[in-house]
């Protein structure tokens, strides 16, 4: 009986902590540090001093399987499944204003590196777990509708929303970029994939 009774306790116990709102969360105190740094990109510039109030945040990384089971009670609609705003990308073929991704095709020869439609083409309506061949792989790269590199350079600064990322993702490297730093801070336009990052959800007491 006092097995059974401490598994029961046991079992109760982690029931009230799934329905307690930091449960799996790590309690992050006030204070102050340094943001950014001057030994790598420009936009980590310059160091400065930045307070925050304490705050909750996930443990661990929100994992996929967390990811779908949100999605499915919420009826949520990523920004890779909506329609492109046509406001947004006054430069595209009205055909692709489709929700898509750009699609990695492995080139047969050495191609032209300035303009990236030579080896990324916009598949629309594009779903990469049933659609990716041994060829053919969906990317870190932007929904962008965009065929050139052309009309890419005519992208202005505030077309698109972007949004800040911190640290690196998995396809850092040093061969490739540094970003893996916990100063590293970056903008990403809201269009553009991160399926390369992982994230974890913050609460706050005032939420």
């Amino acid at each position: 009986m006092g097995i059974a009774l401490r598994m029961q306790t046991e079992t109760h116990q982690r029931q009230r902590e799934r329905r307690t709102p930091t449960a799996g969360m790590t309690w992050i105190p006030s204070g102050e540090f340094a943001m950014g740094s001057a030994d790598f990109y420009p936009e980590e510039r310059p160091v400065h001093a930045v307070a925050v109030d304490g705050f909750w945040i996930d443990t661990r990384q929100v994992t996929v399987a967390e990811y779908r089971r949100f999605v499915k009670q919420t009826g949520h609609i990523t920004v890779a499944e909506q329609a492109p705003d046509p406001a947004a990308y006054p430069d595209a073929q009205p055909d692709l204003l489709v929700p898509g991704s750009l699609v990695f095709r492995k080139a047969a020869s050495p191609v032209d590196l300035r303009d990236y439609a030579t080896w990324w083409a916009y598949v629309p309506f594009f779903r990469a777990r049933h659609q990716a061949g041994e060829r053919d792989k969906a990317c870190c790269a932007p929904r962008n509708p965009r065929v050139s590199a052309d009309q890419a350079s005519r992208v202005q600064a505030g077309d698109i929303p972007r949004r800040v990322i911190k640290g690196g993702s998995h396809l850092c490297a040093p061969n490739c970029c540094l970003r893996y730093r916990p100063a590293a801070r970056q903008g990403e336009a809201v269009d553009t994939s991160t399926g390369h990052l992982g994230f974890r959800c913050v609460l706050r007491p005032a939420d």
